[in-house]
């Protein structure tokens, strides 16, 4: 298996890991609780993050999370540049749930594109 293969696996692992207990209380029939406040992360080329218009080393996710009002069951969305490889998915997943956050997502920003003679 390839380089780009053994990723790929570990991008599986560590996705199923977070989202294998949302689903295992999504099959159970639990109530579901409306979800209170999302907080929006930006993650920048360089190894930081953006959270309420402030950059900051990404070891501090976890503590600006908290300190930003983020509570353990409140939906993160990680804003991720297309080209962020695997390994900063996998720290940024690991920092999370080390912190108890289990309700994030990574999300890539939208841009339109046109196809020509159409």
């Amino acid at each position: 298996m390839n380089q780009y293969g053994l990723r790929l696996v570990a991008l599986c692992i560590a996705l199923l890991s977070v989202f294998a207990p949302l689903l295992a209380r999504a099959a159970d029939g639990e109530e579901q609780k409306p979800s209170g406040a999302v907080h929006l992360v930006t993650v920048t080329n360089d190894n930081q993050f953006v959270l309420v218009g402030k950059t900051h080393p990404m070891e501090q996710l976890a503590k600006r999370l908290k300190s930003a009002g983020a509570k353990s069951d409140n939906e993160i969305r990680v804003q991720i540049p297309r080209d962020t490889p695997v390994t900063t998915l996998q720290k940024i997943s690991a920092l999370l749930m080390t912190a108890g956050y289990s309700k994030f997502v990574f999300v890539k920003p939208r841009r339109a594109e046109s196809i020509p003679g159409k």
